[in-house]
């Protein structure tokens, strides 16, 4: 299974549609990032980058999902349901 089908796997699952998801990947072309975030994917870089770029993908896609997902004062800490 490619990391393709994962993505679109993950997005059809409803316990796991909204982890976010940060592709890493080898290829480097505009084709495979639209397909990706069209896909689903939160974020799409190349293993050639900076290695900053990749913590700053990851850390906004964690952020954005922490405070779509932030429970309120008093709640469980769970996450689950």
């Amino acid at each position: 299974m490619g990391g393709q089908e994962v993505l679109r796997e993950l997005r059809a699952d409803p316990s796991l549609a909204d982890l976010p998801v940060v592709v890493l990947t080898g290829v480097d072309d505009d084709a495979s990032e639209r397909r990706a975030l069209s896909n689903g994917a939160n974020s799409y870089t190349f293993k050639g980058r900076n290695p900053d770029v990749l913590f700053d993908n990851v850390a906004s896609a964690t952020t954005y999902w922490t405070r779509v997902h932030r429970r309120p004062a008093g709640s469980e800490n769970s996450l689950a349901a």
